[in-house]
């Protein structure tokens, strides 16, 4: 949900150390689902009036290079298989 994530993001920049904590875990957790997650992240960095939409560019970047990259194998994540 892109309402979510972009409110996560935004936490994640709160001077709040609590607040970022649980922002960073929504995160993990949003993407260990990865239920629409990287349509979510490639809405909200398209759209330049988004005020986290670098953060969400990103995170979509890592989140590329960890599951499509296999150039850096230190940090890729295969396809899970069931």
């Amino acid at each position: 949900d892109p309402t979510s994530l972009s409110n996560a993001l935004a936490a994640t920049l709160s001077p709040d150390p609590t607040a970022r904590a649980g922002a960073e875990a929504h995160l993990r957790a949003a993407e260990a689902s990865a239920r629409g997650y990287g349509a979510a992240l490639l809405s909200l960095a398209r759209t330049p009036a988004c005020p986290v939409s670098q953060s969400a560019a990103l995170l979509l970047k890592g989140l590329v290079l960890r599951r499509w990259s296999e150039e850096d194998e230190r940090h890729f994540v295969g396809p899970e298989v069931e």
